[in-house]
């Protein structure tokens, strides 16, 4: 089965129609009311602060890249595939004839 790029081109949006979408991508009502908590709740954030670093502290891998990436930033690279990582090794066997 191959890909026929005229496949859909009768619905997608067309320059000059009116946007599909006028107000654009709809806020998160979840991050909304978080925001709102933490503005409005003084030790809150430094309480969730405190929390996740104890979980980080009692091995919670998870907790402990959530802080890396909040403070260090994410890294910009992916991990290497294991193919990526391999090593070539070369064996030489020599065999001595006994004397």
């Amino acid at each position: 089965m191959s890909f026929d790029p005229e496949i859909g081109k009768l619905t997608q949006w067309q320059k000059g129609q009116a946007r599909p979408n006028p107000s654009g991508r709809p806020r998160d009502p979840l991050r909304q009311a978080l925001r709102l908590s933490l503005e409005t709740n003084a030790g809150l954030a430094e309480a969730l602060t405190n929390a996740i670093i104890q979980q980080a502290l009692r091995g919670d891998v998870r907790a402990f890249r959530e802080i890396a990436d909040r403070t260090e930033g994410k890294s910009e690279t992916a991990p290497k595939s294991a193919e990526e990582c391999a090593v070539k090794v070369v064996l030489r066997v020599r065999r001595e004839e006994p004397s």
